[in-house]
C-alpha cells in the first residue's frame, strides 16, 4: 500500500492571486466542502477535461454550421424548385391558350373553305346558262350577221373570264386545304394571308349580283 505523502515531503509552489481570485478560490472551496488547496487541485486536475470539453463544444459548434449551410441550401434548392415549377405551370397555360386560339382559327379557315366551296359549285352551276345562252345567240346570228362577231367575242370572254375565276377558285381551294394542314401545326400565316387576299380582291356580293343579271333578263 502506497503511503500518502506527509505535508513536510509534499511539493510546495507559491502562486501568487490576481486581485480577486483568492477570494473566489475560497467562496468555491467554502461551497465545495474543501480547502483552498484542495479546490486548486480540482481545478488542476481536471483541466484536460475542461479543454476536451472546450474541444467539444468547438466540434458541435463546426457541425452546427455545417447543418445550418445544408439547411440554407435545401431552401434555396426548394426556393428554385418552387420557381421552376411556376414556370412550368405558366408554360402550361400558355400552350394552352395557343391550342385554344388555333382551334378557333381552324373553325375559321374552315368556314373560309366551305365559302370557298359554295362559291366554286355556283360558279359551275352558271356555266350551263352561259354555254345555253352561246347557243341561243348562235342561232340568232343568221339574223344579227353584222353583230355576231362582237356577240361572240364578248360571250367567249365572259366564259374565259368565268373559267378562270373557277380555276382560280379552285386554287383558292387548294391553297386554303394546305393553309388548313399547315395552321393545324401551328402556322396561321398562310391562311391570314389567302383570308385577306380573298376579301380584298373578291367581292362575293357584287359577283353574285352580277351573275343572276342573266336570269333577271331572261324573265323579262
Amino acid at each position: 500500500m502506497t503511503k500518502k505523502p506527509t505535508v513536510q515531503n509534499e511539493d510546495k509552489y507559491v502562486i501568487r492571486f490576481p486581485d480577486g481570485m483568492r477570494d473566489a478560490l475560497k467562496a468555491a472551496a467554502e461551497a465545495n466542502g474543501r480547502s483552498m488547496n484542495a479546490e486548486i487541485l480540482a481545478r488542476i486536475e481536471d483541466h484536460p477535461k475542461i479543454a476536451s470539453l472546450e474541444r467539444t463544444v468547438l466540434g458541435l459548434g463546426q457541425e452546427h454550421r455545417k447543418l445550418q449551410e445544408q439547411l440554407e441550401s435545401s431552401k434555396a434548392e426548394l426556393a428554385a424548385t418552387t420557381t421552376e415549377r411556376v414556370a412550368l405551370e405558366a408554360e402550361r397555360l400558355r400552350i394552352q391558350a395557343e391550342r385554344a386560339v388555333l382551334l378557333e382559327t381552324k373553325e375559321s379557315i374552315e368556314r373560309e373553305a366551305r365559302h370557298l366551296t359554295e362559291l366554286r359549285d355556283h360558279i359551275e352551276s352558271q356555266i350551263p346558262v352561259l354555254q345555253h345562252l352561246q347557243a341561243e345567240m348562235s342561232e340568232e346570228k343568221l339574223a344579227l350577221n353584222g353583230m355576231q362577231s362582237d356577240l361572240i367575242e364578248e360571250q367567249s370572254k365572259v366564259i374565259d373570264h368565268l373559267r378562270e375565276g373557277l380555276e382560280q377558285a379552285k386554287r383558292f381551294v387548294r391553297s386554303f386545304k394546305l393553309a388548313i394542314d399547315a395552321a393545324a401545326r401551328g402556322d396561321t400565316r398562310l391562311i391570314d394571308h389567302l383570308i385577306g387576299k380573298v376579301r380584298d380582291e373578291y367581292h362575293y356580293e357584287e359577283l353574285l349580283s352580277q351573275e343572276s343579271k342573266p336570269h333577271q333578263d331572261d324573265q323579262d
